[in-house]
């Protein structure tokens, strides 16, 4: 035994660790304070400009204005007019006059209004009474916004006040003074930046320490904390059965190795766009910026606090590439890891000696859950490594007597658990199979209570992981924010995964192979164990830990305040063990013929239901792609001929030994046939959309013959319009007659003329000119309903007509016709087709056709550029870089990218409530040239959007600052940090 002493010595080094991981985030940091100040220079002319501050409201602004300047300034305002002194909005905005600050003057009087509330209505000769008596050159016009409230005062005088009082949004600072009004206005606000932090030097000593306590306590159990009275060692158990020629085992060894690698990481290149890419990697590419992992896209650009492993580890590929195979990469590596952890420990662990046919069946079963959910940027890949790695580490602990690798494995649970929600999926594997390892505990030569202390030093290790940079109240207002923005849902409102994911709003949430994967897993869950009930064989296999596995994993998930499908590929690692295990397990138990085939019918049911589901990739992941799958793979029927025709061989050496069925190994038949119909289905996809894509662009071909720009090298946008020449044409029974007035205000150039006529008329004959290049046209049409044609003239007199697609409304919009190279062969002319018909709703109106002007992308805008990217598609733009959001404010950029996917609603970037372009209108002008890709079938990608500001951009100066704070809350004045304006109002 080891002596008391000695126990309570490792015993307070547990327990000090624990300590010390309780006060990182509590500990202090340093934060930034940056403070902007306009004019640029002190004394300086102060020139409007542009100034977007993230968040839009500050901690506090302050302005100011000479007594004299407000004076002058009213003097030469117009009777009846207002002049703005000072103002953080541009005016004229309707936003600004609800939440920012304005200080105006005019027919004698100075008005002060902030956030939507008159402080100040008063003649301005009260308001600056001494100095227009004593002319006090140094009196000026003050108005203060703290978290505290509003204060507007003058030459000392407190004018106004309104206790509470937010503070306003800045988007810029105007004025209408100028230099022969005297001194200029100026205004010193200081962002919102309280999430730029680093650690203290208190801080770094405690991390040091925690640190080094940690590494301790699991140097600890690996020295001292071996079992007590049981000396055996559980050893290594074979990976494939013995007994088996040992060709067959190498053989199947590397061939699924080589499968499973191969494959994995060859995916990370060439499959599908998944819809968060972009959202993670923006994040990782940020990280440098901004100094910690920031919501840039939304949120407020709050911290990702606590889960930003899965960007940090993508921060560390940034600096050597960012391309978008690098980028998923880490998630196929994770995956190889997995399948060596599932393939050499695991399942040797839960099943006496594997039949080699596992090894290609756990291929197939990690395949079909891997490609669909986690190859990409998204952190489920991660979480599964984490959670496997946990597992196996406890298990292996179990059977070895170790128990310092429970230290490990408390290890890998506590990192999980800073990956994301449902990384505490590997703490709940530790804890479930507690039953398992307390024994280990007790029996420990350092007893149950010392040695578990170390464990849970090791698993500490989240606290350092989360809060390095960080605070608990960053956190707290981290995920205040999260909660406020949305769209977050309760625990016990869980079933919406399940509705996402068969029947929900969003196709590519419920994508056939997630189905797949996902009810065959359930049904192996509910349908393997009923049928174990009854069967009396023994198996030699561990059935309750995959079991456990699974049902901790989907408990995990409740605990996601989102509910998308995403979150399911963190079952991968337990989900494949389950339907492997359940595999041999029906082979080895048999259970009841009848139970069998109930089982078989049920696996032939829930397969058809899931191929029903879409193959709905997003964004030109979708080009070439039959979102519709074949209806036969939706019939029960084709699963049973299938997965009986391949049970066929199995039956016929079943018969051969005698024995009296096969039923069993028919429904693990069934298993992998669907399972592995799913992954050729998917990879089928992908090459079939290559081949049609070959004169194009596609992910595949992007990932294997790399451009610089990727899709901005191959997508055009269509950047300027020309109006098409007279032709000559068979003359219409009824023309059009032309429409009095401007014309079309949808896009069609000025020498596109505007028609009009009641029941069916007819534009004259245009002129299609050249047939080459990738110009489309297009033409504009107004009112509604109204049935629009299309008529092309071929050269040999033909007149061939093509319907119109005509998008709802009344005003002008526009009605694309895709490429001119792709207008039926032989056409040189082109009129349009009215007929508005009996219920149009007012005039209904249509241009001639004309033509747009195309241009590549990457010849728009140069590689290098700063481009705010759309969160759908920004993956596959590697050459521009990510508009820098940082100290409280957020770069003006020259161009947008948008997706067509969302464009009913604003882009998440533009969300008022979080967007981090959301006062982006205020001061600018945006011009979106709608895109498409040539060399396939005509379908726009979205819009390259100009961004043309009304202001000047350089007019402020940014300054630098720290201050030291505690970590448990923020300083005063720093308020409580940002929340969107309904939950203020």
């Amino acid at each position: 035994m080891i002596p008391r002493v000695r126990r309570l010595s490792v015993l307070a080094l547990a327990v000090l660790t624990l300590v010390l991981s309780v006060v990182v985030p509590l500990a202090p940091v340093v934060v930034d304070t940056p403070a902007v100040s306009w004019p640029a220079t002190t004394g300086g002319a102060s020139t409007s400009t542009a100034a977007l501050f993230m968040p839009y409201r500050p901690l506090d602004v302050r302005v100011q204005a000479p007594c004299a300047t407000a004076a002058a300034l009213d003097a030469r305002t117009a009777a009846g007019q207002r002049s703005t002194l000072v103002a953080t909005a541009p005016g004229g905005s309707e936003r600004g006059a609800q939440r920012s600050l304005a200080v105006t003057v005019g027919d004698g009087r100075v008005v002060v209004r902030s956030d939507g509330t008159d402080l100040l209505d008063e003649p301005l000769t009260d308001v600056l009474t001494t100095a227009l008596t004593t002319g006090d050159a140094g009196c000026a016009l003050v108005v203060e916004a703290t978290q505290d409230g509003t204060r507007v005062s003058a030459d000392g005088r407190v004018l106004a006040e309104r206790a509470g009082a937010r503070v306003p949004e800045v988007t810029a600072f105007v004025t209408d003074a100028t230099a022969a009004d005297g001194a200029g206005p100026a205004a010193l606000a200081h962002p919102d930046a309280r999430f730029q932090s680093r650690p203290a030097a208190l801080k770094v000593a405690v991390l040091l320490a925690h640190g080094l306590l940690a590494l301790g306590s699991l140097v600890v159990l690996l020295a001292l904390a071996g079992p007590l009275r049981r000396r055996e060692r559980g050893g290594r158990p074979a990976a494939l059965d013995p007994a088996a020629p040992r060709g067959r085992r190498t053989l199947a060894a590397w061939a699924c190795d080589v499968v499973v690698a191969g494959g994995l990481v060859l995916w990370a290149g060439v499959g599908p766009l998944h819809t968060d890419d972009w959202y993670y990697v923006v994040e990782a590419r940020s990280a440098a910026a901004q100094g910690f992992i920031g919501n840039v896209v939304r949120y407020f650009d709050v911290a990702e606090i606590p889960f930003t492993l899965q960007q940090q580890l993508l921060a560390l590929v940034v600096p050597f590439t960012v391309s978008p195979w690098a980028m998923r990469l880490p998630a196929a590596v994770f995956g190889v890891l997995t399948w060596f952890l599932l393939t050499r420990f695991l399942l040797p662990r839960l099943v006496e000696r594997p039949p080699v046919w596992t090894r290609p069946v756990a291929a197939v079963v990690l395949l079909a859950w891997w490609l669909p959910f986690d190859v990409s940027a998204r952190p489920e890949s991660f979480v599964v490594a984490l959670s496997t790695a946990t597992l196996v580490l406890v298990l292996e602990a179990v059977a070895r007597r170790r128990v310092w690798l429970l230290g490990l494995a408390a290890v890998c649970a506590g990192a999980a658990v800073a990956v994301t929600a449902s990384g505490v999926l590997a703490a709940g594997l530790a804890l479930a199979l507690a039953p398992r390892w307390w024994p280990l505990l007790r029996d420990s030569r350092l007893g149950a209570v010392a040695t578990g202390a170390l464990v849970l030093a090791c698993a500490s290790v989240a606290s350092p992981l989360v809060f390095a940079d960080a605070t608990l109240a960053g956190a707290l207002t981290a995920l205040r924010v999260h909660d406020e923005v949305g769209p977050n849902l309760e625990w016990w409102q869980e079933s919406s995964r399940y509705t996402y994911l068969v029947d929900g709003p969003d196709p590519n949430q419920e994508l056939y192979s997630r189905q797949v994967a996902v009810l065959l897993t359930l049904l192996v869950l509910v349908g393997v164990t009923t049928t174990l009930l009854r069967a009396r064989r023994a198996a030699r296999v561990d059935w309750v830990v995959p079991v456990t596995g699974v049902v901790v994993g989907l408990g995990s998930l409740f605990l996601s305040p989102t509910k998308w499908t995403h979150h399911f590929g963190a079952l991968a690692g337990v989900g494949t063990l389950l339907v492997v295990v359940g595999a041999v397990v029906l082979v080895r138990r048999r259970p009841t013929r009848w139970a069998l085939v109930a089982l078989w019918g049920a696996v032939a049911v829930v397969v058809a239901m899931a191929f029903h589901g879409p193959d709905a990739q997003v964004e030109y992941s979708a080009y070439g792609v039959d979102p519709e799958l074949p209806a036969v793979l939706g019939n029960p029927a084709t699963w049973l001929v299938l997965s009986a025709l391949a049970a066929v061989p199995l039956w016929w050496r079943a018969r051969r030994r005698e024995r009296r069925d096969a039923w069993p190994e028919l429904v693990a038949t069934s298993l992998v046939v669907s399972l592995l119909a799913s992954v050729l289905v998917q990879v089928g996809s992908v090459a079939r959309a290559a081949h049609r894509l070959r004169g194009s662009w596609s992910v595949a071909q992007a990932a294997l013959a790399p451009t610089p720009c990727g899709f901005a090298d191959a997508a055009v946008a269509l950047t300027g319009a020309a109006a098409l020449t007279a032709a000559d044409g068979p003359a219409p029974q009824r023309a059009a007659d032309p429409v009095s007035g401007a014309g079309s205000t949808a896009g069609a150039p000025a020498g596109a003329g505007s028609w009009t006529g009641t029941g069916e008329v007819r534009t004259p004959w245009r002129a299609l000119g050249e047939r080459t290049g990738d110009d489309t046209i297009a033409l504009d049409v107004s009112g509604g309903p109204a049935a629009v044609t299309v008529e092309f003239l071929t050269g040999a007199g033909a007149v061939l007509p093509v319907p119109a697609v005509v998008p709802g409304g009344t005003g002008w919009r526009r009605v694309g016709f895709g490429p001119v190279a792709a207008t039926p062969a032989g056409a040189v002319a082109v009129r349009v087709v009215l007929d508005a018909g009996p219920g149009a709703q007012g005039e209904a109106a249509v241009t001639d056709v004309y033509r747009r002007t195309a241009q590549v992308v990457s010849d728009v805008v140069p590689a290098g550029s700063t481009v705010l990217l759309d969160w759908p598609l920004g993956l596959h733009f590697p050459c521009y870089a990510p508009p820098r959001v940082a100290d409280g404010l957020v770069e003006p950029v020259r161009w947008f990218v948008r997706s067509a996917t969302f464009e009913s609603t604003d882009p998440l970037t533009f969300i008022d409530g979080g967007g981090s372009y959301a006062t982006l209108r205020e001061v600018a002008t945006l011009t979106p040239y709608r895109g498409y890709l040539p060399g396939t079938d005509y379908r726009e990608w979205g819009d390259l959007v100009r961004v043309d500001y009304d202001l000047p951009l350089d007019g402020y100066a940014v300054t630098g600052g720290t201050r030291t704070v505690p970590g448990w809350r923020w300083w005063p004045g720093a308020g409580p940090g940002p929340s969107p304006d309904w939950v203020r109002e």
